[in-house]
């Protein structure tokens, strides 16, 4: 049976132009990172080739960015600085952000307030809520994210940095869903903070980035060696970041042509389920989203409780939500904070270069299977 992969926006593929490059590598860069000898200096030089790089492309100092295990270790490094470092009175942040950041905010300490900028129906930022929480004039950092993970809704990021900006409040935004299909400049943009992770773009797990704006003095958050400015303690892994670096200036040189193949994709899933005469709904905002992600409610007589079980069985991969709460039987926090119905069966469909239109085909023909025969 041919196995189908639509769970992108939970991790991609690793490319195999990424994983030929990663095992060369492997076998040439053992040398620790921070010694002094040729061996040494030998990986060096390719981790700060690879910082280069990468702070090129979203127009960063290279000095700005901090190599991490993912988006989860980055956001979480941003919440540090906060506390420990930016004199922080209050977070502003929405109740549908993924859960590396709406837990650690959770955690912060008593004395710092926490507000929730409203979203609508489709799970849009209200802007004018925003302001008006701004204008209570507290030293504040606003959390929200560039693209969501579940229902792909575009943040209108700019204008988000622009109302923070004219309010003096600091701007982090998770851009692990987006970075790799939108053009980001985070001097332009004014972002203060930005949180990446390969695996989102045909890169290695366990590796990504943080964007630390150079205007701000902040501390250590794990605690060690010297290494990352002394920001991250621990020897490097050299292997992931330039599998992080081979993989994002590869997606950066395609994106063109990458976005518009998950448009027409995407736009095709959805005319077949007109065709094929699906009761559905869609959640979120398609007229302000990622080519990458499409969420979808369906109506249907069946019992779908194994519903997702089912669909794999038959081949296909795709997911119910965040692949981060997989596990929880207490569905998804962004369908439910939008007001989609908890009791009709939906799944993420999300994405990537390597799928076809032939796919699509199969995954219409097993839903058609499962839902209404």
């Amino acid at each position: 049976m041919q196995k189908i992969y639509f769970d992108n926006a939970a991790a991609t593929p690793l490319s195999k132009e990424v994983a030929d490059f990663m095992h060369k590598a492997n076998l040439e860069l053992y040398g620790n990172p921070s010694s002094i000898h040729s061996f040494g200096r030998k990986a060096r030089a390719q981790i700060e080739m690879a910082r280069k790089n990468i702070a090129d492309v979203i127009g960063a100092n290279s000095k700005e960015i901090i190599f991490t295990s993912g988006g989860t270790e980055a956001n979480n490094a941003v919440f540090h600085f906060a506390v420990n470092d930016l004199n922080i009175e209050r977070v502003i942040t929405s109740e549908i952000e993924h859960y590396a950041v709406l837990k650690p905010i959770s955690e912060l300490p008593h004395n710092i307030e926490v507000d929730f900028v409203e979203v609508d129906k489709n799970g849009d930022v209200n802007l004018d809520h925003l302001k008006k929480l701004l204008s209570k004039k507290k030293k504040t950092l606003v959390s929200l994210m560039h693209v969501n993970n579940e229902i792909g809704n575009l943040l209108p990021i700019t204008k988000v940095a622009s109302i923070c900006k004219e309010n003096n409040a600091l701007f982090h935004s998770d851009t692990v869903q987006s970075i790799a299909y939108f053009d980001i400049n985070v001097k332009k943009f004014n972002i203060d903070f930005l949180t990446c992770s390969a695996h989102k773009f045909h890169g290695p797990k366990g590796i990504g980035f943080l964007y630390s704006d150079e205007a701000y003095d902040v501390s250590p958050y794990i605690k060690g060696g010297n290494q990352e400015k002394g920001l991250r303690g621990g020897t490097e892994n050299t292997i992931g970041i330039i599998g992080l670096e081979k993989a994002f200036l590869k997606v950066s040189l395609q994106r063109k042509n990458i976005t518009k193949k998950l448009s027409e994709l995407k736009t095709y899933t959805l005319q077949q389920f007109k065709n094929n005469g699906f009761d559905f709904s869609v959640n979120g905002n398609l007229n302000s989203s990622s080519p990458s992600i499409l969420n979808v409610s369906f109506s249907t007589k069946k019992d779908v409780s194994m519903l997702l079980f089912n669909i794999d069985i038959e081949g296909v991969a795709i997911s119910g939500g965040s692949a981060c709460t997989s596990g929880s039987n207490k569905g998804s926090h962004v369908l439910r904070r939008i007001g989609s119905s908890m009791n009709i069966p939906a799944i993420r469909i999300s994405f990537s270069k390597y799928n076809t239109k032939k796919e699509i085909d199969r995954l219409i023909e097993v839903l058609q299977k499962l839902l209404y025969k």
